[in-house]
């Protein structure tokens, strides 16, 4: 098996592992599920960060996501704040 079909499978399996574990939380009714999103879409940007690069990539890239979303809420608060 080449190692792009490799990875492509690692992708599905994680996602899957990680979708699973998602709704098992999420039916236990423990958490508010705008929490549970929060942190699962956060996870998904590490696991994809790191099948495609490793674990330092997968940090880097989940650093410089997070960086720009709330460089873009700050903005979008500064543009609200402005207009009322």
């Amino acid at each position: 098996m080449g190692r792009p079909l490799k990875e492509w499978f690692s992708f599905l399996a994680a996602i899957a592992v990680w979708a699973l574990i998602g709704r098992g939380v999420l039916e236990t009714g423990l958490v508010h599920p705008i929490a549970l999103a929060v942190v699962w879409l956060i996870g998904f940007v590490w696991i994809v960060g790191y099948i495609a690069a490793g674990p330092r990539d997968a940090d880097r890239l989940l650093i410089v996501w997070l960086g720009s979303l709330a460089g873009t809420v700050a903005v979008a608060l500064l543009v609200v704040a402005a207009i009322s």
